[in-house]
């Protein structure tokens, strides 16, 4: 049992030390002025992946794109570009394309 509390305060130790604490060692909280504004997305279109799906380069989730901006090409349509008027966010690129299932989504900031 003495090794089980001692081990318990060790990691709780070790979490507190991680925590930000104020010049007084009170733990802190994030101001209001220190978070962003969060973005309100709404998903306008979807692609779907079809013969030589291929990204032309890795798009991190949440990725924004330029209206116009080469994204992937495909058998069918060739080089496919964001059809969005002033750009969009890449939602849920897919990692593994399988034919007729989503590629990503294209989202706008409201």
């Amino acid at each position: 049992a003495m090794f089980t509390v001692s081990r318990a305060a060790a990691v709780i130790s070790s979490f507190l030390r991680l925590q930000v604490l104020q010049e007084d060692g009170a733990f802190a909280t994030p101001s209001s002025q220190s978070l962003e504004t969060p973005i309100t997305m709404v998903c306008t279109n979807v692609e779907r992946v079809s013969t030589g799906f291929q990204w032309l380069k890795k798009f991190p989730e949440f990725h924004f794109v330029a209206e116009e901006e080469p994204v992937f090409r495909d058998a069918e349509r060739g080089v496919v570009k964001c059809p969005v008027e002033g750009g969009a966010f890449i939602v849920m690129p897919t990692a593994q394309p399988v034919i007729g299932e989503e590629a990503l989504f294209w989202a706008s900031a409201k």
